[in-house]
């Protein structure tokens, strides 16, 4: 949908303009001869530029201002130019198009401005790798690992792997909403190749980092992250058994340390096999705790 000199709504999240026909489907987008330039404190369009937020090896993030409602968002777009980066930075949406869940990062709007796609989304207080960095309740932090466990069960229900769970891709909402974001890495469960050691090292499960995802990978990584909010010290390879601050962490939770010993288990067979499984194991587990 054209509505202006340099920018087309390609979805509308909240007005669903431009949506397409099918869903998951966009037109697709060509690269543009010159890239266009995005400086914070500038305009792109109509996003007010504020201030960098993230920046992977493919894609970067903004805080911005959408000025026509005058909202604040993240607004991403991908580093490089060329079709085939422009074809993967789009491809983002189809898959996270395939997700609705409290837990899952929505997408507010994908424009080309200029030439160039940019997906918006909501934004968020901080990451969880920053608010990890201040005391924390011990109640909060399993809360947090409840989100993180439901989400992922959404994502491998809807034949989805994240391929890159990590403190730095779980955004926290007011009200201490937890959500899951940054599927750019993402494989299709269904279609494609499920090979690839793309990620964060510090988070791959050993399969993963030997060029092999599944669901069970996802466990993994989430297993990390969950153990490193409970004990605010960080798993490090080669992940042996108990991981560091766990045994004191069973003392008062020995139910739930289980379920993160068998999330974290070397082997991925020993695993649970999906989030789903995960997610309803935590939440026994918490339940057993707190009654004991």
């Amino acid at each position: 949908m054209e509505t202006g000199a340099g920018l087309r709504v390609l979805f509308d999240g909240a007005a669903v303009l431009g949506a397409p026909k099918r869903r998951g489907a966009l037109p697709r987008v060509r690269s543009p001869r010159v890239r266009p330039v995005m400086r914070c404190g500038r305009r792109f369009g109509p996003y007010r530029l504020i201030r960098k937020i993230a920046q992977g090896g493919f894609g970067r993030v903004l805080e911005a201002v959408d000025t026509r409602d005058d909202l604040p968002c993240a607004l991403k777009a991908p580093l490089r130019c060329d079709q085939t980066s422009i074809d993967l930075f789009l491809r983002e949406y189809e898959l996270v198009s395939r997700l609705r869940h409290r837990h899952v990062m929505p997408i507010a709007r994908v424009e080309v401005i200029l030439g160039l796609p940019v997906i918006a989304y909501p934004l968020g207080r901080e990451s969880l790798d920053e608010r990890i960095t201040r005391p924390m309740p011990a109640e909060l932090a399993v809360d947090y690992v409840r989100q993180l466990f439901s989400g992922l069960a959404h994502i491998h229900a809807r034949g989805l792997i994240h391929c890159d769970i990590k403190p730095e891709n779980l955004i926290v909402f007011p009200n201490e909403l937890l959500r899951i974001t940054d599927f750019g890495l993402a494989r299709d469960g269904h279609i494609g190749s499920l090979n690839t050691n793309s990620g964060t090292p510090e988070y791959m499960a050993p399969e993963h980092a030997d060029g092999r995802v599944s669901t069970r990978s996802d466990v993994f990584s989430a297993g990390l992250v969950a153990c490193l909010l409970l004990t605010r010290q960080f798993p490090e390879r080669p992940f042996t058994w108990p991981l560091p601050g766990m045994e004191r962490f069973a003392a008062r939770a020995p139910a739930m340390t289980e379920v993160l010993r068998r999330a974290t288990a070397l082997d991925p067979q020993e695993r649970y096999i999906h989030g789903g499984a995960l997610a309803r194991a935590f939440s026994c587990a918490r339940r057993l705790d707190a009654a004991a």
